[in-house]
């Protein structure tokens, strides 16, 4: 962010699966990020069990496609 104009600390505002990168730029910049304000924010373990056949099924399910 500091290449264009925009100084530390921040503070991050992800919603639904951008939480999990969140939470990854707070671990990978831990002095320049001030705060994470999740919005119906999704983390890691919202994904534990997600497995290819329970995707498929809901996608199924939902005729997302």
């Amino acid at each position: 962010m500091n290449f264009i104009g925009e100084a530390e600390p921040y503070i991050l505002v992800p919603h639904s699966m951008s939480g999990s990168e969140a939470i990854r730029w707070k671990q990978k910049y831990p002095d320049d990020i001030k705060a994470i304000i999740g919005i119906d924010m999704s983390t890691p373990l919202a994904y534990r069990n997600w497995t290819d056949k329970r995707v498929s099924k809901i996608i199924d399910e939902k005729k997302c496609f």
